[in-house]
């Protein structure tokens, strides 16, 4: 249905993430002032958001885009120049949004045949002054004849020209808005099956994926991590005892695991139960895909954590895995049957090695690998442990649209990346960002500070 309350909230909250053609922080920060409530406001949008009406001053403090959200929710009065024109610009406020408009404007005060008015359209987007003249002088007298004075005509004309600047084809924006409505519909009603589908078409770049994951957050779905027991290929919807579905981590989502991870999945579904531990990992999946590094970035992910959380010690046996599970192998080739007592796969009386014991490896460093393979964090956030300090303390998430110029802020997050450069004098100065719980933001630090602080 195409008056879905549920759908229009999708728009009103930002919430666009996986919207075709709605995605960008700008457009979220507009549709969320626009609060549309209707088909026809997010068909406007999706013409209205573009370089030319974005450009296109209305007056000192407003594009065209402003004017049509000020209307829309009546801090301006809304305009129609002419009752004849009502019906023409009823559906976006009194304001010119589409070259459709136009011609209809043309035809019903200035008394065009629609080739005329077709001929205008091109004329505008061409803007030959010679030729405009003599289409505003046709215009002008057009009006004229129906009653029309030739001020008020001269204006519509002029706001028509002006218009020609950053107009758009409705028939492109309606098929643009409806595709955004439908896909908006889909995540309003089908959320959690939505940003997994979305999750699956973005795998692999991580910032994408981080984005995703952190919107569902704001939907109440939780992401679970990479499990070499429990997870699919691709991201996938998992139900809980609890009732409560989340979205669980695919293995290819892990960087490195490339065609280990359908191989792993594969080899689980075939033998119809879970892997035991790494030595049961390593015997039961082909090394040649499954290789060193897969298997160690499989570790440093947290997807082998269902055989010991211990992942350092678990890095620390990978060799005598991977040795393991080639003999394995050997002994299946040359046709012996040591590992399994009958042709189902049912475990007979294997003997795995004892696993090496290993230093645990610091909280901090788990999550370092975390988000450098997957792309977010996945135990827990590093600033969880200052959550109370980061609320009395920062008075600026980072993911804040809206930034008044010359004020002050206070922000408490992780340091992600840093880069240092040389300034033009030569001094040292750097580049970097800064993330916490709600998003990402660089910062600069010039060198005066750097010097001072650095």
């Amino acid at each position: 249905p195409m008056t879905d309350r549920k759908t229009f909230r999708i728009f009103q909250e930002g919430k666009m993430a996986g919207i075709f053609q709605f995605e960008s922080s700008g457009m979220q920060s507009y549709m969320t002032r626009l609060q549309p409530t209707q088909i026809g406001d997010i068909i406007a949008m999706s013409a209205l958001y573009r370089p030319g009406a974005l450009n296109a001053r209305v007056d000192e403090h407003r594009n065209a885009v402003d004017l049509f959200v000020d209307r829309k929710h009546g801090r301006e009065a809304i305009d129609y120049m002419h009752p004849m024109l009502e019906g023409i610009l009823k559906e976006t406020y009194g304001v010119i949004v589409y070259q459709e408009q136009v011609m209809q404007i043309s035809q019903v005060m200035g008394g065009f045949s629609m080739a005329k008015a077709d001929n205008l359209r091109k004329a505008m987007g061409k803007k030959k002054p010679e030729i405009m003249e003599k289409f505003k002088a046709d215009f002008i007298a057009g009006g004229v004849a129906q009653g029309v004075h030739d001020t008020l005509a001269t204006r519509v004309f002029d706001l028509m020209s002006e218009f020609a600047g950053y107009g758009f084809n409705k028939s492109h924006s309606a098929a643009y808005g409806v595709l955004a409505y439908w896909t908006g519909y889909l995540k309003a009603h089908y959320t959690i099956e939505f940003v997994t589908a979305v999750l699956n078409s973005e795998i692999g770049d991580t910032e994408r994926m981080k984005h995703l994951t952190d919107e569902a957050k704001s939907f109440g779905i939780a992401t679970l991590p990479p499990s070499i027991n429990k997870s699919d290929a691709l991201f996938s919807v998992e139900n809980s005892s609890n009732g409560r579905s989340a979205i669980r981590v695919g293995l290819s989502a892990i960087k490195q695991v490339g065609g280990a991870a359908r191989a792993i999945v594969t080899s689980r579904m075939r033998r119809k139960r879970d892997f035991l531990n790494i030595f049961d990992l390593t015997a039961s999946v082909d090394l040649r895909v499954m290789n060193r590094k897969a298997l160690e970035c499989l570790i440093l992910a947290g997807a082998c954590d269902d055989f010991d959380p211990h992942r350092a010690r678990l890095l620390a046996n990978i060799d005598k895995a991977i040795k393991f599970g080639q003999m394995q192998n050997r002994t299946v080739t040359m046709g012996q049957c040591g590992f399994f007592s009958n042709e189902e796969g049912q475990e007979g009386d294997i003997h795995y090695p004892e696993l090496d014991n290993a230093d645990m490896m610091p909280d901090g460093e788990k999550l370092l690998h975390e988000k450098k393979l997957v792309g977010f964090y996945l135990s827990r956030h590093p600033l969880s442990a200052y959550r109370r300090d980061w609320q009395a303390f920062a008075n600026l998430p980072l993911n804040t649209k809206e930034i008044v110029k010359n004020k002050q802020y206070k922000v408490i997050g992780v340091v992600v990346s840093l880069k240092p450069y040389q300034d033009k004098k030569g001094k040292q100065m750097l580049f970097g960002a800064i993330e916490d719980f709600t998003g990402k933001a660089d910062f600069t630090i010039f060198a005066s500070v750097y010097e001072q602080f650095g």
